[in-house]
């Protein structure tokens, strides 16, 4: 059930140098979306509107411009607990990211694993029969399927690295404060952090650079 798209870093070097264009990235990932959603329950909602006008201005760029953007027409997908002005999401679209779609969380995103009575249950891209793990499980399963090369989701008690593991992909949880974002209640007692979900620790670190305003973290040497 797989597929194997470009890595955010291959998907921007080719946006920024033309061989391709965020639009065009765009569709292919939104294509991904439609074949594999249905089964996999990842998404939640799809955001073709703020993609499409992403997309576009990245498009409008100048070559020198778009040479400036990390993640140029790298399709996200955004975690149900965060929003696009989230100060966690902002920067990536700052840098180019082109958002697909909302993921699935569990009600209250208190466990480990990812269903709902809204939205069903969320499964495993490595094995359906199996759990894609939670809370960041819609995430997980966005990434680990190849429908998106990066997303963002959150974790107080495992709910990045829970997901993470059972999908087979790479995350980190930042540490505290070096992600700003905006969680609802109390972050589980601060507890609570949002980070990166992608294939490759490549992609991981880059995404956590410009999450964290902090360029010498893209570098994994």
């Amino acid at each position: 059930m797989t597929t194997d798209p470009s890595s955010a870093t291959a998907t921007a070097e080719a946006v920024r140098t033309g061989v391709t264009g965020a639009l065009e990235t765009l569709d292919a990932a939104f294509d991904r979306v439609d074949d594999l959603n249905p089964s996999l329950r990842a998404f939640t909602t799809l955001l073709r509107a703020d993609g499409r006008a992403a997309g576009a201005a990245v498009d409008a760029r100048t070559r020198e411009a778009r040479a400036r953007l990390p993640l140029a027409g790298v399709p996200l997908a955004i975690k149900s607990t965060v929003t696009l002005d989230n100060p966690v999401v902002a920067p990536l679209l700052a840098a180019g990211a082109v958002p697909v779609g909302v993921t699935a969380a569990p009600q209250l995103c208190t466990w480990g694993m990812t269903d709902s009575d809204a939205h069903g249950i969320t499964r495993n891209p490595r094995d359906t029969a199996l759990s894609a793990g939670g809370s960041s499980g819609g995430s997980a399963a966005a990434v680990a399927s190849g429908m998106v090369p990066l997303a963002v989701g959150d974790d107080g008690m495992g709910s990045l690295r829970i997901p993470a593991a059972a999908c087979g992909i790479v995350t980190i949880k930042p540490g505290p404060g070096v992600v700003p974002t905006r969680l609802s209640g109390d972050n589980w007692g601060g507890l609570a952090e949002s980070g990166p979900l992608a294939r490759t620790v490549g992609d991981v670190a880059l995404a956590l650079s410009v999450m964290a305003g902090r360029p010498e973290l893209a570098s994994i040497g």
